[in-house]
């Protein structure tokens, strides 16, 4: 995930709290690589292995175009 925090400035949620804070049916604003915000929806929240056999959370996206 990338960092939009510059400076001395560190984020005053920690990832794992701002997960739970994702719902079902909850609109989002994400940003793809190197273009403009894209909105959606989230539609699905799971958990998956990496390759390295650390635990990460998927989550599946609905856009608006």
């Amino acid at each position: 995930m990338p960092s939009f925090f510059k400076g001395k400035n560190k984020p005053s949620l920690s990832l794992g709290s701002m997960e739970n804070r994702l719902k079902i049916d909850q609109r989002v604003v994400t940003f793809l690589a190197g273009e403009q915000p894209v909105r959606g929806v989230v539609r699905y929240i799971g958990k998956d292995k990496d390759r390295n056999g650390k635990m990460q959370t998927v989550v599946g996206l609905e856009l608006v175009s």
